[in-house]
């Protein structure tokens, strides 16, 4: 016998990718947190975390990050080891148009 939190039975994979893309649309697309998606889907928070993690695993959600500024990865690397650094912003440097460097 199912428990009153306990979630519903899934017995297809079709069934299983529904809630998977379900859980993740209230939560990324409709900005509802963890515990109101839980109570609404009657599993507990937990499992809700789950669900998004085993979403994005099988590649129904991707997040993408848009920087708004070039940055250069391999100098930041590098100054971190060096100079044993825990965090390490570089911009990246793209040739001033017209200018003499030498």
């Amino acid at each position: 016998m199912p428990s009153a939190r306990g979630p519903a039975r899934v017995h297809t994979p079709t069934d299983r990718e529904q809630l998977l893309c379900d859980v993740a649309s209230l939560y990324y697309e409709q900005n509802l947190t963890q515990e109101k998606i839980a109570r609404r889907v009657g599993v507990t928070r937990s499992m809700i975390s789950r669900l998004l993690t085993e979403a994005r695993r099988r590649g129904l959600v991707e997040i993408h990050v848009k920087r708004t500024g070039a940055r250069d990865a391999s100098l930041e690397a590098a100054l971190a080891e060096r100079f044993g650094l825990k965090a390490v912003a570089v911009a990246a440097s793209t040739p001033a148009s017209g200018l003499d460097r030498g």
